[in-house]
């Protein structure tokens, strides 16, 4: 959910926008259809503070990044997920700080060109 200290940050790139914990609305004209992503980042919309992002007037977000916890992992993982592959994001990962929920604690999913999301490989730590 969005919260007052919410952050519209544009970034010196032309034409790149970033947010995070701000509503972005996916219907027209039903304002349920709506989600908050911890951050997403935006390629091809003017750079300026907004209220509300509508994808309807703008492009599908390029980049998304949730924090999950007990509490969101479910609409995390699946839910949320579902919706931004049918959506089209190109990038979607989730991050469990504490390491408690998802293991690898940080995955990443890209679109393919079925329009369905597989898993970005891991990279091996070097010891």
């Amino acid at each position: 959910m969005p919260t007052a200290n919410s952050t519209n940050i544009t970034s010196p790139a032309p034409m790149f926008w970033v947010s995070s914990n701000q509503y972005v609305y996916y219907v027209l004209g039903n304002t349920k259809k709506r989600f908050a992503p911890d951050v997403m980042v935006v390629f091809g919309i003017e750079k300026r503070k907004r209220r509300v992002y509508k994808l309807w007037e703008g492009p599908v977000p390029v980049f998304i990044l949730e924090v999950t916890s007990n509490e969101t992992k479910y609409k995390d993982t699946v839910t949320k997920k579902k919706l931004y592959e049918r959506l089209g994001v190109k990038e979607y990962f989730l991050y469990d700080p504490l390491g408690e929920y998802l293991d690898p604690p940080l995955q990443g999913y890209r679109l393919t060109n079925r329009g369905r999301y597989g898993v970005i490989p891991r990279i091996p730590r070097e010891v």
